[in-house]
């Protein structure tokens, strides 16, 4: 025990402390902080959009008043709109133009159709986001001109363009209780957060395991760790110091994004984060999340161990990188599958291939939960397609052993197959 433990911790201090990992990690600090930031640094350099316009209205529809006002309420990116009256003809308004490319004419008429009509005049381009302010504005102006000529009130408008409210209600009729319906919002967080992150920690922690004992193997420090420690125990100190590894940069991962939220400016922050977060986590969403939250971290440690055994397997029957990237392309495309087929179970509902599937092992950690959240399986289900992975990796370790300890001083690939196979039915 003390064997493993030393090797453990040597696997991990050897890629912790090594230049690439922090390199890397400052790049991928760098990297997420630019993405948070990304409107912020833009800002900072400025662009043609931040140049001061000054906006002159030709106002023939008697709406200046509100046009200004709405305005001011448009501003942001601090970009400001300094607005002026022009009482004038529409030729001397676009000599104004052509003297000042920095003028920006709009007009405004009305329109026996569509209450208001306007034109915009400049000698250059206009950003997309001053056009966008005006467009707005305009629209805002003849929405009130139609509420006054209709007779129609704020609210009864309001009525007219509300959403129709629409819930969906589970019935349960043993206990005569309706809950909420909440399995989209749980399955989207799921499949987009959980599953997702999953889906690169395991794809990482594969590569990972092959990479470092194909590299052990090239050097020929495997003969003098076997000579110490026997197979079984490299084996599993493998599968931990990768493990753990995986486990200590996400948890840098989370570090990082935290981090880059938290230091945004107001102005450009976080209205939409927070709108995700409240539409998120309302009180049926977290209680059903953390009433399967004991099971999915038990299945995913499960499906974690089970793809670092194939591929520290498959990597110690390999003489070179190059076989060993073309022995896990298998275990690729099983993550992959999982990935794509949790995202069909939201379409295909009901489908009894998807279920079949959900008790594959390798597969199944990232299926079930989803069908369990889309109501289509149910607690038993899940668990008993856990339990299947389960037994699943101790066949894997329990037959994976065989061929890791007769591969792993093999540095010929003839006969690869049957040196495979006499090692499966060796017992000792």
């Amino acid at each position: 025990m003390n064997n493993l433990w030393f090797l453990v911790g040597s696997s991990l201090k050897k890629k912790i402390k090594s230049k690439w990992f922090i390199g890397i990690n400052l790049v991928i600090f760098l990297l997420i902080f630019f993405t948070f930031h990304m409107s912020d640094i833009i800002m900072v350099f400025g662009g043609d959009y931040k140049e001061e316009r000054k906006i002159v209205v030709l106002d023939k529809a008697f709406v200046y008043p509100k046009f200004e006002e709405l305005m001011k309420k448009e501003e942001s990116f601090d970009i400001t709109y300094p607005i002026s009256y022009l009482s004038s003809s529409l030729e001397e308004a676009l000599q104004l133009v052509r003297k000042d490319s920095s003028v920006i004419l709009v007009e405004i008429l009305r329109d026996e159709h569509h209450y208001i009509k306007s034109t915009i005049y400049s000698s250059s381009n206009v950003a997309t986001i001053t056009k966008t302010a005006i467009n707005n504005t305009l629209n805002t102006i003849k929405k009130e001109i139609a509420i006054s000529e209709l007779g129609l009130s704020e609210e009864v408008l309001s009525k007219i363009y509300d959403e129709v409210p629409l819930n969906y209600q589970l019935l349960d009729f043993d206990s005569n209780e309706t809950r909420e319906d909440t399995s989209n919002v749980i399955v989207s967080v799921v499949v987009l957060v959980f599953i997702m992150i999953s889906f690169f920690i395991i794809i990482h922690l594969v590569q990972m395991v092959g990479a470092e004992i194909n590299d052990e193997k090239t050097n020929k420090t495997m003969e003098i760790i076997i000579s110490d420690v026997p197979p079984k125990i490299h084996f599993l100190s493998k599968l931990l110091s990768s493990m753990f590894f995986n486990m200590i940069q996400v948890g840098l991962f989370g570090v990082y994004g935290f981090v880059s939220t938290i230091t945004r400016s107001s102005q450009t922050n976080s209205s939409f984060i927070y709108e995700i977060l409240n539409t998120v986590m309302t009180k049926e969403v977290v209680q059903s999340i953390v009433s399967i939250l004991p099971v999915l971290v038990v299945f995913f440690i499960i499906t974690l161990l089970t793809y670092a055994m194939l591929s520290a397997i498959l990597a110690s029957v390999t003489t070179n990188i190059d076989d060993f990237q073309q022995l896990q392309t298998p275990l690729m495309l099983l993550v992959s599958l999982g990935l794509y087929l949790s995202i069909f179970a939201m379409i295909f509902e009901g489908s009894f291939l998807v279920k079949a599937f959900s008790y594959v092992p390798l597969l199944s950690f990232m299926l079930s939960p989803t069908l369990y959240f889309l109501n289509q399986i149910s607690m038993t289900s899940l668990i008993l397609s856990m339990i299947v992975s389960i037994v699943f990796m101790f066949l894997v370790y329990h037959f994976g052993i065989r061929i890791y300890q007769m591969g792993i001083l093999n540095y010929s690939g003839d006969h690869l197959w049957s040196k495979m196979w006499k090692a499966l039915k060796n017992r000792d």
